[in-house]
C-alpha cells in the first residue's frame, strides 16, 4: 500500500495548521510541498543542496549531495529546522523511493551532540532501512516497498525512530535514546539526500509534519536562527 493518501485524508495530520506556542506567535510547522516555495521555517542558509517543487509537483524533489555519510554532511547541506527545548514533539514523512540510484541513503535526522537518524539507503539493488544511534548501526532491514513514513518521536526526552508502511501502524527501528533537555539546547531536525556519486539519484517527499503534543508545556520550539551552523 502506499502510505501516503490514506494519511492525507486522515483527520489526525492537517498540514497547514499554525502552531501558536505560550508567547502567542503563531508559527509554521508543516509543509505539503504545494506551494511555489518552501514554508518559512526552514533553515535558510543554503549549502551544497538542490531541491525542486516544480520537477514533480505536490512534491519535494531532494536530490542527493556528494558524501558517504550524514556524520560528514554540514547542516546548511540539508534541509533543516532548529528546534530548541526538545522534550515532547514528532516529526514524520512521507517518502518516495523510486528516483534513488545505487549507494543513495535519505531519511530523518536529529542532530543533539551527534547525530541519529532513520532512513534507507540503496545498498546492491536493495533497499535498507536503517537507524543509525550515536554513530553506530542500531538495526536495519530490507524493505519491499517503494514508499514508507518515517518518523522522530520525543516522549519525555526519550526519542524513538520509527517508521510505517500503510501509514497507520508504526513500528521503532533500532532502540530509543535520551536527549538533552536543557531549555536553549541548540538541535536540528531535517530530510537529508546523499551519495558517494556526483550523480546520485533523489528522493521524493509528500510531506513533511511538525505534531506538538497536546497537554505539553513544553515542545518542540521553532527559530530562524541559523548562524551558527555545526557539523553533523
Amino acid at each position: 500500500k502506499n502510505a501516503s493518501p490514506s494519511v492525507r485524508n486522515s483527520i489526525k495530520f492537517s498540514y497547514d495548521q499554525l502552531f501558536v506556542n505560550e508567547n502567542g506567535n503563531s508559527i509554521e510547522f508543516s509543509d505539503d510541498f504545494n506551494l511555489p516555495k518552501l514554508r518559512s521555517f526552514w533553515g535558510e542558509e543554503k549549502g551544497n543542496i538542490t531541491c525542486s517543487l516544480t520537477d514533480r509537483p505536490g512534491f519535494l524533489r531532494l536530490k542527493s549531495t556528494k558524501g558517504n555519510s550524514i556524520r560528514t554532511l554540514k547542516i546548511n547541506n540539508t534541509l533543516n529546522k532548529k528546534i530548541t527545548r526538545n522534550t515532547e514533539g514528532e516529526v514524520v514523512g512521507y517518502f518516495d523511493l523510486v528516483k534513488m540510484e545505487e549507494g543513495t541513503m535519505t531519511g530523518i535526522y536529529l542532530f543533539e551532540r551527534g547525530v541519529n537518524f532513520i532512513g534507507v539507503e540503496v545498498n546492491n539493488g536493495k533497499k535498507i532501512l536503517k537507524a543509525e544511534i550515536n554513530g553506530e548501526l542500531s538495526d536495519s532491514r530490507e524493505l519491499t516497498t517503494e514508499g514508507l513514513m518515517l518518523r522522530v518521536r520525543l516522549e519525555k526526552s526519550k526519542c524513538h525512530l520509527e517508521y510505517s508502511i500503510d501509514g497507520l501502524n508504526f513500528t521503532q527501528l533500532g532502540s530509543d535514546f535520551c536527549i538533552e533537555t536543557i531549555e536553549d539546547t541548540a538541535n536540528y531536525v531535517g530530510l537529508f539526500c546523499l551519495n558517494e556519486s556526483e550523480e546520485g539519484g533523489s528522493v521524493d517527499v509528500d510531506w513533511f509534519y511538525f505534531k506538538p503534543m497536546e497537554n505539553s508545556t513544553v515542545q518542540f520550539a521553532e527559530t530562524r536562527d541559523n548562524k551558527n551552523i555545526p557539523i553533523l
